[in-house]
């Protein structure tokens, strides 16, 4: 059978968290049945959602009384599943949907370093001695009305080991945009500080024996 990536995404995001319905599980059995990978997919995801344990309730706003709006939410809840167990976690990064107007105009999606809702680009420098200096990490941060928010996509850190995400500020102190754990698949994850990026000047990884696997300077913001 043939089935788009997304879609698979949504089903095996569905059976991870228990969220399928009849009709869902009987077409994630049947895409099982012509890719045995998807079980186990499944069950390594399964695996590393237990490990890292509760992962606190969404919380749904109202939604317009508009034919198919139940059907749609679930399926944006599962992709969003996809991508928070699936690909990456924030295990103490706080989800927040972005806040009506926190943003540039979409027609104009630019602007220098700070401003909000566009993503900067970071630059990594190299870490003498890391242990995992051969991984790939690549990241962006993108300021908010309520703080900062890291997007990160990171491939060949050791598998099942805690990494934590931290902002910088001027006196060197640190601020939790919270962790991930390495996996054997590309990790992409969103996490989020309470910290504002004018305040923010340095973004770190740090792995769990304490030690600094990424580390980058950001840009002065104009005040």
């Amino acid at each position: 059978m043939s089935t788009s990536s997304e879609r698979r995404a949504e089903l095996i995001a569905g059976a991870v968290t228990g969220h399928l319905d009849e009709v869902e599980q009987a077409e994630l059995d049947a895409l099982v049945r012509a890719d045995p990978t998807v079980a186990v997919e499944v069950e390594e995801l399964r695996a590393v959602s237990e490990r890292i344990g509760t992962l606190g309730a969404w919380e749904e706003a109202p939604a317009p009384a508009v034919a198919g709006a139940p059907r749609r939410r679930r399926l944006l809840a599962a992709a969003a599943a996809a991508l928070v167990v699936g690909t990456g976690l924030g295990v103490a990064g706080t989800l927040v949907a972005q806040q009506a107007g926190d943003g540039p105009d979409p027609s104009d999606p630019s602007g220098p370093p700070g401003t909000l809702g566009v993503a900067e680009p970071v630059r990594f420098e190299p870490v003498a001695g890391s242990p995992a200096a051969e991984a790939e990490v690549r990241a962006e941060v993108i300021p908010h009305t309520w703080g900062t928010e890291a997007v990160l996509d990171v491939d060949g850190l050791a598998v099942g080991q805690t990494y934590d995400v931290l902002f910088l500020d001027a006196d060197g102190s640190p601020v939790s945009a919270g962790a991930f754990l390495g996996s054997t698949v590309e990790i992409h994850c969103s996490l989020n500080a309470a910290v504002l990026r004018e305040d923010v000047v340095t973004l770190q990884i740090v792995g769990p024996d304490g030690e600094l696997v990424r580390s980058a300077d950001l840009p002065t913001v104009a005040g």
